[in-house]
């Protein structure tokens, strides 16, 4: 599902699809606990690709993702406010 949030997040355009964003984001998270009480992933590796697994770490990769990796620094990123919102919290998923 990793792609396809990473897909939702580009394609956010407006209000209703950065909640569509949200909620698919909020989804991802449940499957990923629940199949970690089935199935716990090796201490070394990521929760089912969440790194960042509490709301304090989720934020803080976020805000770390964004600035290290110069999201909105690209003229065409700045047109689209709602997709830059939603790739930012994407990156509080996966960033390390």
């Amino acid at each position: 599902m990793t792609e396809d949030l990473f897909s939702a997040a580009k394609n956010t355009k407006d209000a209703a699809s950065f909640i569509e964003f949200l909620r698919a984001l909020r989804d991802d998270f449940d499957a990923a606990t629940a199949s970690e009480q089935v199935r716990p992933s090796s201490p070394y590796s990521s929760m089912h690709g969440w790194e960042n697994v509490t709301i304090s770490a989720f934020l803080d990769a976020a805000a770390a993702g964004a600035e290290d990796n110069r999201i909105g620094s690209d003229e065409d990123r700045k047109d689209n406010p709602w997709s830059l919102a939603a790739q930012i919290l994407y990156i509080g998923k996966i960033y390390e």
